[in-house]
């Protein structure tokens, strides 16, 4: 059976997007041991002791994906099933606000087969999915205001949104 790792460390690490210290990067890819032939399971996992972007700067991040999916003929045809994102962050900042740690996760997967809902707003290409996502920041800052802590959730489904816990 078809198997794939991949390994990348850098202590630094420059592109014109970001800057990168003490990357570590890991990918496995195998057989998906619950799904059909042409199936498989992928994860990636990571962290940086710093990144530094346009728009924020982060310490001892962490990230990580999860997806299973399906090759149909060459490698790089991948059709998503499921997939799961993490990534968490402390000494988060931008020219706006500052948090003492941030947990972002994710949840996406295509939508079970049903009647369309006609959707004409530029969120209609969503429709054919259902994701989640929820957002957690502690010790957060601004010039004017200051949280411990705060959340927020959004749920994507049949075509409608909906926000909670904010």
């Amino acid at each position: 059976p078809l198997r794939l790792e991949l390994s990348l460390f850098a202590d630094q690490l420059s592109t014109r997007w970001t800057q990168l210290e003490h990357l570590d990067l890991t990918l496995h890819s195998t057989p998906a041991t619950n799904a059909g032939a042409g199936f498989f399971t992928s994860e990636l996992v990571g962290g940086a002791k710093g990144v530094v972007t346009e728009w924020a700067r982060l310490t001892n991040a962490t990230f990580s994906a999860k997806a299973e999916h399906r090759v149909e003929g060459a490698l790089t045809n991948w059709l998503p099933a499921n997939a799961e994102l993490g990534l968490q962050a402390e000494g988060v900042g931008t020219q706006w606000a500052q948090a003492g740690r941030l947990e972002l996760t994710g949840h996406g997967r295509p939508a079970p087969v049903g009647p369309a809902r006609g959707l004409e707003a530029w969120w209609s290409r969503l429709e054919p999915f259902e994701f989640g996502a929820s957002l957690l920041v502690s010790n957060f800052t601004m010039p004017k205001l200051a949280i411990d802590s705060a959340g927020l959730t959004l749920d994507w489904r049949e075509g409608r949104m909906s926000i909670r816990d904010l």
